[in-house]
């Protein structure tokens, strides 16, 4: 919504997005339930105590955080949740498999839910449940008025890219280097550089990947950029050369990596931020990203 005022003194976008909301939310409910039954699971919004601490518990267990602090603790869970915050549970067969939380925040001047976790055990992670996790979001956010959602997740972690910005049609705004500082835990190792996601709920695209449409990137980004950051054969070269079309590659699975080879992990991650971050500050956009692995960025001036 925008804080310019028409002659009458009102806020003009207000109105006109209070119809959008409406007019999307209706789809948004049925496309969440149709992700749901897809998926085999039953999702619902979490706010009594056993049910939190199953939230906790399940985090816990998805991040490997056996004899460490927990992930979400309980007592922060039941806070947010009891001032309006989101938490919820996916379950399957009366087992939770999955869960997410969420509390109100505020980016580019706008309000918006910060989804700050989301996980699904391993055994369902083929099934969708994270998928319909996030369209239950989707529609929680636009039942409480919001239009944008925004996260983070690591940039090196290839399925987690490709979900956002191809199933989900969300959009990288920033690349934010030392996010969480140093993290050891079961998934992460070392430093956390982290992209922030934004996602416009009531975009065409949002609607297309609610639909389950893949949104490829442009065709003609594909043929034109050119390889800037290459996997050889395990190890990141980082190249030179650019037309305001370049395309940077990560490997098919940060995570074992840093458990076999903590140093090349290393050498990735610093690869990858030296390609990205002063580009994104530049003007390049995130465009999407292949299902090899390939994010592929133009300068916006050329698209």
């Amino acid at each position: 919504m925008t804080d310019d005022r028409d002659g009458a003194g009102t806020r003009k976008g207000v109105s006109m997005t209070r119809v959008t909301l409406s007019s999307t939310l209706d789809r948004a409910r049925r496309d969440s339930a149709a992700a749901a039954a897809r998926s085999g699971a039953e999702i619902h919004e979490v706010s009594d105590l056993d049910g939190l601490r199953s939230v906790s518990r399940v985090l816990d267990h998805i991040w490997r955080r056996s004899g460490e602090s927990s992930l979400v603790p309980f007592e922060l869970l039941r806070a947010m949740s009891h001032g309006g915050n989101y938490v919820a549970s996916a379950s399957v067969g009366g087992d939770i498999v999955g869960a997410a939380f969420g509390f109100r925040a505020e980016y580019d001047g706008e309000p918006v839910l910060h989804s700050h976790v989301l996980g699904v055990v391993r055994s369902t992670r083929s099934r969708g449940v994270g998928f319909a996790l996030k369209q239950h979001q989707r529609v929680w956010c636009l039942e409480h008025g919001l239009s944008k959602m925004t996260w983070t997740f690591d940039p090196l972690v290839r399925h987690n890219a490709y979900f956002n910005l191809t199933r989900l049609g969300a959009e990288i705004a920033a690349y934010l280097p030392h996010f969480y500082g140093e993290m050891h835990d079961g998934i992460n190792g070392g430093d956390s550089d982290r992209l922030l996601v934004r996602w416009d709920l009531l975009s065409e695209r949002a609607d297309a990947g609610a639909r389950f449409e893949r949104l490829a990137p442009p065709q003609e980004l594909v043929d034109r950029a050119l390889a800037l950051l290459v996997d050889q054969e395990g190890i990141p070269s980082l190249r030179d050369g650019d037309d305001g079309f370049v395309r940077c590659q990560v490997p098919a699975d940060i995570v074992e990596m840093r458990r076999s080879d903590a140093d090349a992990a290393e050498r990735w991650r610093v690869s990858l931020r030296d390609a990205m971050s002063p580009r994104l500050a530049d003007g390049y956009r995130v465009h999407g990203i292949t299902r090899d692995g390939w994010y592929l960025l133009a300068h916006r001036s050329q698209l």
